[in-house]
């Protein structure tokens, strides 16, 4: 069973139809039947819920609740991997220096949960994974 690492770009095109949800959609899809293992890292939520308000904030009225039960529908499937000390020593040091810290987190959480493949939707960390030698995917 391999483990496919979901950034926060893929994540959220599993609640806000886009170019290329349809095609994330069929590749978890896909995944999920051949018994493949879903990861993301515990910022994802906090992300998610994050665009869900300011996609809200918009003068899209969506309640609190329904940003909750969104984000829960989102992740549905998907293992959570914890902030750890290891993932944030990690962090400090994984990849290029010019990545952003989130993504930092992203990437050392795909590492350490032992993500062969990341999909993400961002050029940059799909950059910053293949340097340190993990698979992006960018399903379109």
């Amino acid at each position: 069973m391999a483990v496919f690492y979901l950034d926060s770009s893929a994540a959220y095109k599993r609640i806000q139809v886009e170019q290329h949800s349809a095609a994330l959609v069929a590749r978890l899809d896909e995944l999920v039947k051949n018994g493949e293992r879903l990861v993301s890292s515990a910022i994802t939520w906090i992300e998610l819920a994050r665009a869900l308000r300011r996609f809200a904030a918009a003068g899209n009225l969506m309640p609190d609740q329904a940003v909750d039960q969104a984000v829960s529908d989102c992740t549905s499937g998907l293992s959570r991997i914890s902030i750890t000390s290891q993932v944030i020593n990690t962090a400090k040091w994984i990849g290029p220096p010019l990545i952003r810290s989130l993504d930092a987190i992203h990437l050392a959480s795909a590492l350490l949960s032992g993500g062969s493949t990341l999909l993400t939707y961002d050029l940059r960390l799909a950059q910053a994974a293949q340097s340190i030698s993990l698979t992006a995917e960018t399903p379109s």
